[in-house]
């Protein structure tokens, strides 16, 4: 048994698979007054895993995912629910504080931070102050820490999809009128060190909600959005374009064929094969999943679950692959041996207790190098046709997910 699985495992590692795009979202299940949460592969949408919860709603554009600890997040009136996408957990957060669509998450240490109207931050010093202020949100204990305040009027609130986040700079950007109703993109950086804000006018209309769903691309240094185009005063189309961070210079990406309208809360972005995806309606109101990958240039129209909304990549992996926070913490990381590191032709993954049932290797873009379930203690893996560069080993069992950071001379 041992030897045909060996076999096995190294004609998967001889091939190299075409990249997932895992999402989760929510499901409304008329008549039942609870809402399931939803796991499945945008581009096989007919295989599909549904989990219950104890929510009867939820608020629209408030879901998040927290791709540090794999945990998706919604609210539903007055309570943050939460699902671990790893272990399939479902459990509600006890906490008092807005979480909400205008919520990002660091995905390199799993910090939450938000914008809030300075006057609504508990034992705000004004409660009447004009300013936006940073903060910092602990789901632990329902602390608020102000982080910094932008010292200037902005006449609109950040909307939930006007927001992005760098997770490798630590800098929040979002949209923002001045007092003339300019739209300006504002950079903030988070850092406990210090905190800092500018901004950049955008080349815009000034129309509310000329951009929507924006999306920092953490490998092209880049940010990705929904643009309206308007013909005088009508909306004519949309666009998927891509804004300088640094300069706000628009670059268009695709542009639809017809007008098409997105679903509020449906918009995110798959950081492993840089894609955006977006539940739209056509013309004729079909409903459909829409995914555009900004490195081929492609774009593909397929189906959605049934009732499904609140769409989220979840983007652990290439967190975890990343970013130096590896694995979970219910799991015993000193039970496991994977050497020699960096590797040349053999790895061998050694466990010190039962045998994990799945042993998976990603690349950092996201493609399944090799994919297979075991039951021994002990591998020796053949991995001569990896090419060099970074890769993600995951372990996989009851106790939990490990992952590791493999490196290929």
């Amino acid at each position: 048994m041992k030897k045909r699985y060996l076999i096995c495992l190294l004609t998967v590692f001889s091939t190299v698979c075409f990249a997932q795009i895992k999402l989760v979202g929510i499901r409304s299940n008329d008549p039942d007054p609870t809402v399931s949460i939803v796991k499945w592969d945008a581009f096989v949408p007919a295989v599909e895993e549904a989990f219950a919860s104890t929510a009867s709603t939820y608020l629209v554009g408030s879901s998040l995912m927290d791709a540090n600890t794999s945990n998706y997040y919604f609210r539903s009136e007055f309570q943050l629910n939460a699902f671990n996408t790893q272990n399939d957990e479902y459990y509600i957060v006890q906490d008092e504080t807005n979480f909400n669509g205008a919520t990002q998450i660091d995905m390199s240490d799993g910090s939450i931070y938000a914008v809030f109207p300075e006057g609504q931050i508990p034992d705000a010093p004004d409660p009447d102050s004009p300013y936006f202020s940073f903060v910092k949100l602990n789901t632990l204990d329902n602390s608020i820490v102000r982080v910094g305040t932008i010292t200037e009027s902005i006449t609109a609130l950040p909307f939930s999809e006007g927001t992005c986040y760098n997770s490798d700079t630590s800098d929040y950007y979002f949209l923002g009128y001045d007092q003339s109703f300019q739209l300006h993109m504002y950079k903030s950086s988070l850092t406990n060190m210090n905190f800092s804000y500018s901004k950049i006018a955008l080349p815009v209309e000034p129309i509310a909600y000329y951009l929507s769903g924006l999306y920092f691309d953490i490998q092209s240094n880049k940010i990705v959005a929904v643009k309206s185009v308007f013909d005088d005063a009508d909306q004519t189309n949309r666009e998927i374009v891509q804004i300088d961070p640094v300069t706000g210079a628009f670059t268009t990406l695709y542009t639809f064929n017809n007008l098409v309208n997105l679903q509020n809360g449906s918009t995110t972005f798959d950081q492993n094969t840089r894609s955006y995806i977006a539940i739209i309606f056509d013309q004729n109101f079909n409903r459909k999943l829409f995914v555009y990958n900004t490195l081929t240039n492609s774009a593909t129209e397929t189906t959605i679950p049934e009732n499904v909304g609140e769409i989220q990549a979840d983007n652990s992996s290439f967190a975890q692959l990343r970013y130096s926070n590896l694995g979970n913490a219910s799991f015993d990381k000193n039970l496991v041996k994977v050497y020699p590191m960096p590797i040349k032709n053999n790895l061998t993954v050694e466990t010190l207790s039962d045998g994990f049932n799945t042993l998976s290797i990603y690349g950092i873009d996201g493609k399944v190098y090799g994919k297979e379930s075991y039951n021994t203690s002990k591998m020796n893996l053949n991995v001569s046709n990896l090419p060099s560069g970074f890769y993600m080993l995951q372990l996989e069992n009851k106790s939990g997910i490990l992952f590791r950071k493999l490196i290929k001379e």
